[in-house]
């Protein structure tokens, strides 16, 4: 028994470090304008999202199931009398993903949304309230791969791998399982158990 509750603490440990840090969240509890989106994802140690690849792109369309309307991303014109569109950041976008017919220039619809369905971006009034999507900038997933990254993935991979292997060797009832494996885990956690009583010290 002490081998499930410690299989199931390793999956579970391994599948909460796997699904959290993401790249994109969207916050669809309510509508505000683009600015008040802006200041909403800095309050929540994030940005209005920044969508500069296509590897980006494709994780936001991932969103999909939960994105039945037009959504914010930090995209914006800020002069009027020029057609350059910049990030939240005054970066000037490399990749961008229009809709046919936009970006529309031909009156004031200054900020951009994304909107449900294809995803394709869109200009929109900024003081329209809509939802919004934020992005925590500390975790990318990007084709651009650090040490760090790679390391963390080395990591999380080998805690599956020993978690599916520990699974295996439960279910299989390996003799690794019954005799020296079974009592280093005992253990740890679990206390040591009386094999008169079967009961812990």
């Amino acid at each position: 028994m002490d081998l499930i509750y410690v299989t199931t603490f390793i999956i579970a440990w391994c599948s909460v470090h796997l699904v959290t840090g993401t790249q994109y969240m969207l916050y669809h509890e309510a509508a505000l304008t683009w600015e008040s989106s802006r200041d909403a994802c800095l309050s929540k140690y994030r940005v209005l999202a920044k969508v500069d690849s296509e590897v980006s792109q494709k994780w936001v369309e991932t969103l999909g199931p939960y994105s039945d309307r037009a959504f914010w991303i930090g995209l914006r014109r800020v002069d009027k009398s020029q057609e350059e569109f910049v990030w939240a950041d005054e970066t000037t976008p490399t990749y961008t993903n229009w809709a046919v017919n936009e970006p529309d220039l031909s009156r004031d619809k200054d900020c951009v949304v994304m909107r449900p369905g294809d995803f394709k971006w869109r200009t929109s009034y900024c003081e329209r309230e809509e939802v919004y999507l934020c992005e925590d900038e500390n975790y990318k997933y990007s084709s651009v791969v650090t040490e760090e990254t790679k390391l963390k993935g080395i990591f999380m991979g080998l805690g599956v791998i020993a978690a599916i292997l520990l699974a295996c060797c439960l279910l299989l009832q390996l003799p690794c399982c019954r005799t020296s494996v079974t009592q280093k885990i005992a253990h740890i956690g679990f206390g040591m158990r009386n094999p008169d009583t079967n009961g812990l010290l």
